[in-house]
């Protein structure tokens, strides 16, 4: 798992890399978020260059000290595929509570991160929900756990990507 995690991080963090460089970008959604960032971090809070964000993404508060190191797209890029490929180790913790198979378990974090809409999403510019997986999959395995403060933590920080993923905590139960 460790060994796919390392491997999904270099691919998709060179092909995220290679697609800024060859200006090959889907929309405006990478300048959009970096202006907002850059913005934050210069004290125009939660400004783009459009002035007053349109969306609740307060989580995008977590990339500010990783942007503040590089003030550069390529590190919101970069941030996003790690996060991503993070979200894999409460996915697989998880199934192991779940499923109870270390077979199974590796199963899933494989399905998950060689999924091929997972990776579409990574290399489509920048966006604050690349944090929901991360948030979701640690929600549910405290939600196994009976760990309620860390199951409300999540649920809570769930919440502060956007505001279309309170419809994940509907799932959820």
């Amino acid at each position: 798992m460790i060994v796919l995690a390392a491997a999904y991080f270099c691919t998709y963090s060179w092909l995220s890399v290679h697609r800024y460089h060859k200006l090959l970008l889907w929309s405006w959604d990478l300048g959009i978020f970096e202006s907002l960032i850059a913005n934050t971090l210069d004290g125009r809070f939660f400004q783009d260059y459009r002035g007053a964000f349109d969306h609740f993404d307060p989580a995008l508060a977590l990339y500010i000290p990783f942007y503040a190191i590089w003030r550069d797209a390529r590190m919101l890029l970069l941030v996003q595929t790690a996060v991503i490929v993070i979200a894999v180790w409460p996915l697989y913790l998880l199934a192991r509570e779940t499923g109870g198979r270390v077979v199974f378990a590796a199963a899933l974090g494989v399905a998950y991160l060689l999924h091929p809409l997972l990776g579409a999403g990574n290399l489509h510019d920048f966006h604050a929900v690349a944090l929901s997986p991360l948030f979701f999959f640690s929600m549910l395995l405290f939600m196994v756990r009976g760990r309620w403060r860390w199951y409300w933590f999540f649920a809570l920080m769930l919440l502060m990507i956007k505001e279309t993923e309170a419809i994940l905590l509907l799932g959820a139960g």
